[in-house]
């Protein structure tokens, strides 16, 4: 297969997934996947636990970037034990961070912040690629990773559309020109126990579609970065993807309603700032050996490696655990005999 041939069929698939998503995510049946039952309520039923689709998205949103990443470790000769240290050291860093980074900016406890826990990955990458290789190899890597991580997160943007977070400001609020853009493809959420109905009033609102945005755009630099990689340029790689995606999040910052901290600039865009001079700062030091030629055979035949296929499945439990149990929601639940059963 050639690089350009796994590109696109990613992204033939991808865009199936996204015309379905965007179109069904923002109805209301969409964000409890499942409840299950956990103790005697005093009314005779039980209280349950939810389990959400935010979960399930997540999850699979981040078994996706770690595919597409070991794909393109192995395809730059990465061994595949140091390719699942480097991600379970990652993860170790960033997963954590999702959840206290909104704790500090958003002061709330119950929600994640991609964002957030992709700055301090952003901070820890280089120097965690260098306990797995040398030097030389720390920038392709590096590169290998955004590319990861910025699918991942524009893959993730579906579960936002779930949950109805991240959202955009309402139409109507716009200037003229933006408002007729954005009237065709509006989202419009429904549902009281979304994001954007309990925190800010806007159930039935027609607003910018910016976690559609966001997973387009994010897309589209994750797959012209892994082509770059395989074809040798990861140095140029890295800074579309990783550069590309941390620009679009200043941009897209304007475009968004829910609570980003205080400030006319939020803590989100100084974090892109942040990561763009420091990711610049480092490529002197690190980039000089950024030319490696990429094995795209290798890379796919690591997905068929069953250390490999079990991880992918561990991580992508893990996750679901980490972030589908919602912590806002409720439930109550009964059960009855079906009289024409019986």
């Amino acid at each position: 297969m050639t690089p350009e041939t796994f590109v696109l069929t990613l992204a033939l698939l991808l865009a199936a997934v996204f015309t379905w998503a965007f179109r069904v995510l923002p109805r209301e049946r969409w964000q409890i996947l499942a409840s299950v039952p956990l103790r005697p309520a005093e009314n005779g039923g039980w209280q349950g636990l939810n389990l959400t689709y935010y979960g399930l998205l997540s999850a699979t949103a981040y078994a996706l970037g770690l595919a597409v990443y070991l794909v393109l470790a192995r395809a730059l000769a990465l061994p595949l034990g140091r390719a699942l240290l480097l991600v379970a050291l990652i993860l170790a860093f960033s997963a954590p961070a999702a959840r206290l980074v909104a704790r500090v900016v958003e002061r709330n406890a119950a929600t994640f912040t991609v964002s957030g826990g992709g700055f301090v990955g952003i901070l820890a990458a280089p120097w965690l690629v260098l306990t797995v290789t040398d030097a030389g190899h720390v920038m392709p890597l590096t590169a290998a990773m955004a590319v990861a991580f910025v699918l991942g997160e524009g893959f993730g943007r579906l579960a936002c559309i779930s949950f109805g977070c991240c959202y955009g400001k309402p139409l109507a609020g716009l200037p003229a020109p933006l408002r007729r853009l954005f009237a065709r493809f509006g989202f419009t959420f429904r549902g009281k126990t979304r994001k954007i109905s309990y925190a800010s009033g806007l159930e039935g609102v027609p607003v910018v579609p910016i976690q559609a945005l966001t997973s387009v755009v994010l897309t589209v630099l994750s797959l012209a970065g892994a082509w770059l990689v395989l074809r040798g340029r990861p140095l140029t790689a890295l800074f579309v993807t990783l550069f590309g995606s941390l620009v679009w999040r200043i941009v897209s910052e304007h475009l968004r309603a829910d609570a980003r901290g205080g400030g006319r600039i939020t803590a989100y865009q100084w974090f892109s700032v942040i990561s763009i001079v420091y990711v610049a700062a480092l490529v002197p030091f690190f980039g000089g050996a950024s030319a490696v030629a990429a094995d795209l055979g290798a890379g796919l035949a690591s997905l068929w490696n069953p250390v490999a296929i079990l991880f992918l499945q561990g991580v992508w439990i893990l996750i679901f655990l980490y972030t589908g149990r919602s912590m806002v929601t409720g439930s109550q639940i009964s059960f009855h005999l079906r009289g024409e059963r019986l």
